[in-house]
């Protein structure tokens, strides 16, 4: 386990939320690709006050950034084993399956400018205390850069953000879109997004 794994929640941690849904998604992901017992295996690698958070998720309810920094960490760990990449591939299939039917159609009749404007509002409605998101899109290109959130230090943050921006632009795209971290540090993140070639 990393550091603040298996610890309490501090303030600013408790300042920074993620809805439920999100944790939803990750173990119905997780139980359809890698099967029931691979999601247990996933919840016993957390910490025993975290497990509920995968086993029995409330869509409607705002968990502690801790918890959703453990369910990281512990599907890095157990689905893609340490391996970088396919944990970054793992946040994109939660991503593409996150989106429902409906948006899905809706991301797909509008512009991938259009969708880079939404991230703010999507961040929003699955984050909430800490955190802010500012768009830059272009015709071709876009910019997005996430400020005042303590936790980009850790590369599974990191590729969290890589993985979901990825899933969205492609979703709305049809095409694989070019997603680079141009720059971060612990409170900050700056991506580019390249959709058009």
């Amino acid at each position: 386990m990393n550091a603040g794994e298996n610890r309490a929640p501090s303030a600013t941690e408790r300042a920074s939320e993620v809805r439920g849904v999100w944790f939803v998604t990750a173990a119905q992901y997780c139980a359809k690709h890698f099967g029931a017992t691979a999601l247990r295996e996933v919840a016993d690698d957390m910490p025993a006050p975290h497990r509920d958070t995968l086993l029995n998720p409330d869509g409607n309810v705002w968990y502690p950034e801790s918890m959703m920094q453990t369910s990281i960490a512990a599907m890095e760990r157990v689905l893609a084993r340490g391996d970088a990449n396919r944990f970054t591939e793992i946040i994109e299939g939660c991503t593409e399956e996150g989106v429902g039917l409906a948006f899905r159609v809706f991301l797909r009749v509008t512009t991938p400018a259009f969708v880079i404007r939404q991230i703010p509002f999507m961040w929003r409605q699955i984050r909430r205390g800490r955190g802010k998101v500012e768009v830059t899109p272009g015709v071709a290109s876009a910019s997005v850069r996430y400020s005042d959130f303590p936790y980009f230090d850790d590369g599974r943050y990191r590729r969290l953000t890589e993985g979901s921006l990825r899933a969205l632009v492609r979703i709305a795209t049809r095409r694989e879109p070019e997603v680079h971290i141009a720059d971060f540090t612990r409170n900050s993140l700056h991506v580019d997004i390249k959709y058009f070639r």
